[in-house]
């Protein structure tokens, strides 16, 4: 079944900590204040979420923290930014 999309989808930032690691504290806390906000939907890992720059293990575990958090509450869009089709794939 595909999600119908309508409202508000909140396009997250990725957070890092100073060493450049993903601060994953940051991004649960940035899911439960957009989630109290009212949402309707939340993109991971856009170009606005640094989706260029993540490497494919931090894309699935933003992914996978996104999913753990929002308990089905609003769908997800995972994005997947890449170079060509087959990154796109393997991503």
């Amino acid at each position: 079944v595909q999600p119908t999309f309508e409202g508000i989808i909140a396009t997250m930032i990725t957070p890092f900590k100073e060493n450049e690691e993903v601060d994953t504290e940051a991004f649960v806390q940035e899911i439960h204040y957009l989630m109290e906000a009212g949402v309707n939907g939340i993109s991971v890992g856009g170009s606005t979420g640094e989706g260029a720059v993540l490497t494919d293990e931090e894309l699935e575990l933003l992914c996978e923290i996104a999913v753990k958090e929002v308990k089905g509450q609003v769908p997800i869009v995972g994005g997947i930014i890449r170079n060509s089709t087959r990154a796109a794939i393997n991503a």
